[in-house]
């Protein structure tokens, strides 16, 4: 019973790994990749003057520092 079994078992999992490319393609082509476009478009968001980097002091105590590391 097995050796009947087997084939079309394999043909069954290679037409769903087709299948399962041909979803996901047409997912990312037509639904993604536009919803994508679309949010750059209409998103951009105006550079401020501002950094987001925190200037902050050096570490003089190294023992205080090593405390609190953990």
């Amino acid at each position: 019973m097995n050796l009947i079994w087997q084939p079309i078992k394999t043909l069954l999992i290679k037409i769903g790994r087709i299948q399962t490319m041909i979803i996901m393609s047409l997912f990312y082509y037509l639904i993604l990749g536009p919803m994508a476009i679309l949010y750059r478009i209409f998103n951009r968001q105006k550079p401020s003057g501002q950094t987001y980097w925190i200037k902050k002091e050096p570490i003089k105590d190294m023992d205080l520092y090593l405390t609190r590391q953990f």
